[in-house]
């Protein structure tokens, strides 16, 4: 498999008038060339395309050197729009098919660190330039893992390699899929924020991002590191392990991760010695939990979405458990002393040729590349005779500026057990919830936190059910309904089972009043803001949004209401204010 990812730099020859000073030139002399001999973490708006090799010719009709010739789809890169994240690029097969034939040379300089090639860049049949192909390291991307922790609190460390001599770390887990890997164990007796009513109780998304907000490092750019921030908060048993909650203001930024959470039995017959110990007590189970959300954080999926459950990082904790404890896909062991502190090969596929804005930091939104956005051959959409997905909401006519308040039961109609996943949450990525408005366009509402470590694909009895909901309003893609009008919101649940990939789906009309009054205008002009849109995808609470407290509490003004007024039900003068009924400030 070979990829690649295009940059766009301008030259002291391409721009006259720029100053050598202003932006150093790419590969302009042996020194320059030195100075860009780096793993390239490039600015996010200079990305220019990718490349997908279809096909390696080696040609040798003399002596050496011997020549080589590699043929690409090149795609190019449109930047996403203003308040998005999700750039795009053109389908198969690209916009060109592009040929780079090359032959090794002697390094332009003794100083370089390894092998390098000359060759030309070829379109159509026609040379388009020279190109410089040149070794720089074993690793193909790197990373920044800054590591906060709270009083109380205890960061997961290296652990001992099994049978062998070393340890196990994050930078061992990154260097299996392939990445360099920077660890900076930071802050730690971090204290209590004064909001945080008991820190070792579970916490609220809004205070989980307001306090990544004050102690990440500051002067983090993304656009000149690959950044990961952890925060390790005490918590307690049934929490949740760990979580990526933070993709509001740019997406995958930040993670959490429980040291007082643990390994309850009500989760996995199989956790073995760790069974209903806390985190902080099983070194080894609770560095794997940890490294799963970090991965998270790169944009990586569950194995139980993919390929199915197995013994590496990207498979949650109870289906690894599971997979020692029943040696299902013959990798007999026991949890947690067996833990495979590694990513699969599927998983570091994508970590190394996904393009790069889909896996760092600050890229595209959470699993955006694995949202399919019409039914696909490759995957079995299962009748009703099988499962049934039921999706109904508080009210099918809502205001403009009035969050929608969701529900969803998936049911097993059939008269067998069905293998489905335990959860069926949004932040458990197993459902998805997408919004089409009246031209058929198709807007994702990617959730706002990631909260999977509980979750597994577990039997589902005959006539049994699993709910979940949501209140759908706002995402890092923009918000749900806009303006006024006819909108679908489709629910679909995805999962796979021995290798094949599940989808069951259903939809639900929604439509948006027309504002009528000026009580309306004002409400709507209030209440569609971002940070409006920001307080309700952390659950309200989220104080340090000052603009949303602003804004709600104007629109709370204008109806001469207090906020333990507003109900359901329906709300005199401003109606809207009933899809914030128990998050107002």
């Amino acid at each position: 498999m070979i990829s690649g990812d295009l940059y766009l730099f301008p030259t002291i020859f391409d721009q006259p008038n720029l100053s050598p000073l202003a932006e150093p030139p790419l590969f302009i002399d042996d020194s320059t060339r030195l100075q860009h001999l780096d793993i390239p973490i490039y600015p996010r708006g200079r990305y220019h395309s990718y490349l997908k090799a279809t096909a390696v010719q080696l040609v040798s009709p003399g002596p050496p050197p011997c020549r080589a010739t590699i043929t690409f789809q090149q795609y190019d890169y449109t930047p996403p729009p203003s308040g998005s994240f999700n750039g795009s690029f053109p389908p198969s097969p690209g916009s060109r098919t592009v040929t780079v034939r090359f032959r090794k040379r002697p390094a332009p300089s003794p100083l370089w660190p390894g092998a390098y090639y000359e060759g030309e860049w070829i379109e159509g049949g026609v040379s388009r330039g020279r190109i410089e192909l040149g070794w720089v390291s074993t690793s193909f991307r790197k990373c920044t893992v800054e590591i906060d922790t709270l009083v109380d609190a205890v960061s997961p460390q290296p652990v001992p390699a099994p049978g062998a001599s070393g340890t196990e770390s994050f930078q061992t887990m990154l260097t299996s899929a392939a990445w360099q890997a920077t660890v900076i164990y930071d802050q730690t007796a971090i204290p209590k924020p004064a909001t945080v009513p008991d820190h070792k109780d579970c916490w609220t998304d809004a205070n989980l991002h307001a306090l990544m907000q004050h102690v990440r490092k500051s002067g983090t750019d993304l656009d000149a590191e690959w950044h990961m921030h952890l925060l390790v908060v005490p918590g307690k048993m049934a929490c949740s392990r760990g979580k990526m909650y933070d993709s509001i203001d740019v997406p995958r930024e930040g993670v959490v991760s429980y040291s007082d959470d643990g390994y309850p039995t009500s989760d996995s017959a199989f956790f073995g010695a760790a069974a209903n110990k806390m985190q902080r007590q099983v070194a080894r189970a609770f560095l794997r939990s940890a490294s799963h959300e970090v991965v998270h954080g790169f944009n990586q999926i569950h194995q139980e979405q993919e390929g199915g459950a197995d013994n590496s990082i990207m498979t949650t904790t109870p289906s690894v458990a599971n997979v020692l404890g029943t040696a299902t896909t013959g990798d007999p062991g026991v949890f947690p002393d067996d833990i495979r502190l590694k990513v699969n090969t599927r998983v570091r596929h994508h970590m190394v040729h996904f393009p790069d804005p889909v896996v760092r930091p600050g890229g595209h939104t959470f699993a955006s590349w694995a949202i399919t956005p019409v039914p696909s051959a490759d995957r079995w959409e299962i009748g009703p005779e099988y499962l049934a997905l039921s999706v109904t909401a508080a009210s099918d006519r809502v205001e403009l500026g009035e969050p929608v308040q969701l529900s969803w039961t998936l049911t097993n109609t059939s008269a067998r057990s069905a293998s489905v996943p335990s959860e069926v949450t949004s932040e458990s990525t197993y459902a998805r919830i997408t919004v089409i408005d009246a031209t058929g366009q198709r807007r994702a509402m990617s959730p706002f936190v990631i909260e999977c470590e509980r979750s597994q694909i577990a039997p589902l009895a005959p006539g049994a059910s699993l709910e979940a909901s949501a209140r759908v309003y706002w995402s890092t893609n923009g918000f749900a309904f806009e303006r006024p009008g006819r909108y679908v919101v489709e629910v679909s649940v995805d999962w796979t089972v021995g290798g094949a990939p599940m989808s069951v789906r259903s939809e639900l009309p929604v439509f948006v009043n027309y504002p009528i009054t000026a009580s309306d205008n004002e409400a709507a002009a209030n209440l569609l803001h971002p940070d409006v849109g920001k307080w309700v995808a952390l659950g309200g609470g989220a104080y340090h949004l000052t603009e949303a407290v602003n804004r709600l509490t104007a629109t709370l003004a204008s109806a001469s209401l207090r906020a333990d007024e507003i109900t359901s039900d329906e709300v005199p003068e401003v109606k809207a204010l009933r899809g914030y009924a128990g998050m107002l400030p």
